[in-house]
């Protein structure tokens, strides 16, 4: 290992590699000390509590009859697009606005920014077509309302769940932050 990077390091090669650079109009020692950013930005993240990166699960009430569903099935439910999956009514609870769990679970599911999302509302409040769901303060009073009332799905991060609610999906995030 000392040897690999030794040689990685060597004289000679940090002047090839400044050379290199020269050509394409970049300078040496910005380049390094973007890569000294670079690693100090990766070192600082990893420091982070995971919560931020952890994968989102879509829950029901523990007696609901459903068991397993889609992601387009979800998707559907909280675009307004129905209100059943399987033949049982559902009312989907949303987390708040700015909520970065709520960004990532809008993301993952449809592809869509908060700002497409808003624009997305605007439209269908606009038109007549349909209404947001009702916002929780937080994936703990999601975990309530749920737990408490057998029609209504939500999402929360997979490590809250408890043993309250029944997951129904799980989806990796893809970390809009």
């Amino acid at each position: 290992m000392k040897t690999e990077l030794s040689i990685l390091f060597s004289r000679k090669n940090l002047f090839q590699l400044r050379d290199r650079l020269r050509c394409y109009g970049i300078g040496f020692y910005c380049f390094l000390n973007h890569c000294i950013l670079i690693g100090l930005v990766t070192l600082s993240l990893s420091f982070l509590p995971n919560t931020s990166f952890a994968d989102i699960a879509i829950i029901v009430n523990k007696d609901s009859s459903l068991s397993v569903v889609t992601a387009k099935e979800v998707s559907a439910l909280f675009l307004a697009k129905t209100n059943r999956l399987n033949g049982t009514s559902l009312k989907p609870i949303d987390m708040p606005n700015g909520n970065s769990l709520r960004n990532d679970f809008y993301l993952s599911m449809t592809k869509k920014s908060a700002m497409q999302m808003k624009a997305y509302w605007s439209r269908l409040i606009f038109t007549g077509k349909g209404i947001p769901p009702p916002v929780a303060e937080s994936a703990e009073d999601v975990i309530d309302i749920i737990s408490e009332e057998l029609n209504y799905i939500g999402y929360v991060n997979t490590e809250d769940t408890g043993n309250k609610v029944k997951v129904l999906l799980t989806l990796p995030t893809l970390n809009s932050d």
